[in-house]
């Protein structure tokens, strides 16, 4: 049988398609930080657990610094504010005239963790 629902913890959302006839897709719907069990069901069948989801905290930014460097890269920037500890990659986007941003214009760096409220990206 098809999987027709996910749970989270309690709340039912329903599937939505996959790539391919092997995935499914499950929304996570607003919660609070914390641990959540993940269980997928079909209409009638017993839920299948399928592990935990970890909701986190949203990162909050206060300031960067420097906030600018050179045409070339390099320049290495700290970002400070909180809530640090689950970034893994920086994305800096180039805007165009009409503000906006497309995939070609971006660069990803991988992001350092230097405490729970500075991060570093070079």
């Amino acid at each position: 049988p098809n999987a027709t629902v996910c749970l989270w913890g309690e709340a039912r959302i329903p599937i939505m398609k996959g790539e391919s006839r092997y995935e499914i897709k499950c929304i996570s719907p607003p919660h609070a930080v914390g641990d959540v069990p993940l269980s997928i069901a079909s209409d009638g069948a017993a839920p299948v657990y399928v592990g935990n989801f970890s909701y986190v905290a949203e990162p909050g930014i206060s300031m960067l610094n420097p906030s600018h460097g050179s045409v070339e890269g390099g320049t290495q920037m700290i970002i400070t504010g909180s809530d640090m500890t689950n970034i893994s990659s920086c994305i800096f986007s180039i805007e165009s005239s009409r503000n906006e941003t497309s995939d070609d214009r971006r660069v990803i760096v991988d992001a350092e963790i230097l405490s729970a409220t500075e991060i570093a990206c070079k």
